[in-house]
């Protein structure tokens, strides 16, 4: 998914409409009526709307596991 600083990340930009980020993304997963809102893509995305129900804030969400360090095997240095 590509990020763009400022502006948005995937399908999903700064000022889109939530009508048209959910006919590209589908609704959002969980309680409609608490914001941010969550949507299932893959990484998830967490949208804040404005008072217009423009967007305001997008988050690329994160499992928290980060990259595993590789093991050792036998030779190796």
């Amino acid at each position: 998914m590509e990020i763009i600083p400022g502006r948005g990340a995937g399908p999903v930009m700064i000022g889109d409409h939530r009508s048209r980020v959910e006919e590209r993304i589908g609704p959002p997963r969980g309680p409609l009526d608490r914001t941010p809102f969550v949507y299932a893509t893959t990484p998830p995305l967490v949208i804040t709307y404005a008072a217009d129900d423009t967007v305001e804030l997008v988050e690329v969400g994160h499992s928290g596991e980060g990259a595993r360090p590789r093991r050792a095997t036998r030779g190796s240095g």
